[in-house]
């Protein structure tokens, strides 16, 4: 949205997690309670077939900063995580998936990283060195980032506004 305050929103693409959905989503409005920027949720539901949007549902009921996009059918994740970019509102998004692979409060130390460095995304990375295709991805990527982008593959990721309206305007695999 033009104009709007918004600092972080903050893309939680999710599909079938209905095991997870509300532990989740306490971490995530625990962890920001006291953040001191604007900020906002976009939980995009991914054409969930259980009763993960009715959790969640009732689990929001009182938070005024958070949104929830349901998507008509499962389209993928890459999809349902463009859909979230469309309805983000914050000059930085970062994005982390509802399957509590990541603690909400990585994002945290992403966004410390941004600092006044004018930085167009920060990536987190796994830990564990990659094997197989990950590992070829990760060269791969690395070759075309000139080494800047330690793990490809990790979904817990901040853009800034810049960066997701050159996203949102390629139409290949995001």
């Amino acid at each position: 949205m033009a104009g709007s305050n918004i600092f972080l929103s903050i893309v939680v693409p999710f599909y079938n997690e209905a095991d997870n959905i509300i532990e989740f989503s306490q971490e995530l409005q625990k962890t920001f309670k006291d953040y001191s920027k604007p900020w906002e949720i976009v939980f995009v539901d991914d054409g969930s077939t259980d009763d993960s949007i009715e959790k969640l549902k009732a689990s929001i009921e009182d938070e005024t900063n958070c949104r929830i996009v349901k998507l008509s059918a499962n389209v993928g994740r890459n999809a349902a995580l463009c859909a979230g970019l469309n309805y983000a509102d914050g000059r930085y998004v970062g994005v982390i998936s509802a399957d509590l692979q990541y603690h909400p409060s990585q994002l945290l130390k992403l966004e410390n990283e941004l600092g006044d460095k004018k930085l167009d995304m920060v990536a987190g990375y796994l830990s564990s060195e990659p094997t197989g295709k990950r590992l070829g991805d990760r060269m791969l990527y690395s070759l075309a980032v000139n080494g800047r982008l330690r793990d490809p593959i990790c979904s817990l990721r901040i853009f800034s506004r810049k960066l997701i309206g050159r996203i949102k305007n390629y139409s290949g695999n995001t």
